[in-house]
């Protein structure tokens, strides 16, 4: 064992370790709550909700900066990690000295910026489907839309799949001119005029189960 290694396990403080644990669970349960409960307003976006939660719960000691590393003050932080959800670069997450530090679990800035760049990602993805709701018109009665017959269920099935009246005919052994029909009436039950319509009516008043949908890739 190296001298390194000993000094590590020197430093290890079970009190110490166990309280940054805490912290750490704490943190996450606020983030998530502070997103379930909160919603942007004219006046707060969701950065704002999100950079004000981090200074309500963490006193603080950690920062999200939005842009390059070109902002004034950022030397309050001494570790940094990308907040970064698939291609999408929101930004640098940074912690005060001596916050979050643990030996026994080095990870936790990495799972803090992955954990606040998954929010993001959540709440843009709200943000879109808010605005494309914004669009479709409201459907009356609200209970019409439990009577989808099995072909209509079958077009919206495939509808959500991305597959034209041709491929949705051969699949179901029906004509195409059939499969046209079943749109018509799917459209009219569902009072859209377009298969993105018909896939937010389906998404918001859950007639399949996101779940267990493949979308196409």
């Amino acid at each position: 064992m190296s001298i390194q290694e000993l000094r590590v396990i020197e430093d290890l403080d079970p009190a110490t370790e166990l309280a940054v644990l805490q912290e750490w669970e704490y943190i996450q349960q606020r983030l998530f709550l502070s997103l379930h409960t909160s919603s942007p307003s004219p006046a707060l976006s969701w950065r704002q909700v999100i950079d004000k939660t981090l200074a309500q719960y963490t006193r603080g000691r950690a920062f999200l900066y939005w842009e390059q590393f070109v902002v004034p003050g950022a030397s309050q932080c001494d570790r940094f990690c990308a907040v970064r959800f698939k291609h999408i670069h929101y930004g640098l997450l940074g912690l005060a000295p001596g916050y979050l530090v643990s030996h026994q679990f080095p990870d936790i800035l990495q799972r803090f910026a992955h954990t606040c760049a998954v929010l993001l990602a959540f709440a843009e993805h709200q943000e879109l489907i808010q605005h494309l709701l914004g669009t479709v018109q409201p459907l009356f009665p609200m209970d019409a839309i439990d009577k989808l017959t099995r072909r209509e269920r079958d077009v919206l099935l495939g509808l959500i799949g991305g597959r034209s009246d041709a491929e949705m005919a051969d699949s179901l052994g029906i004509e195409p001119t059939t499969v046209h029909t079943h749109r018509k009436r799917l459209y009219h039950r569902l009072n859209v005029h377009s298969a993105q319509e018909a896939i937010l009516r389906c998404f918001t008043h859950r007639l399949v189960n996101w779940l267990d949908t493949a979308l196409p890739v």
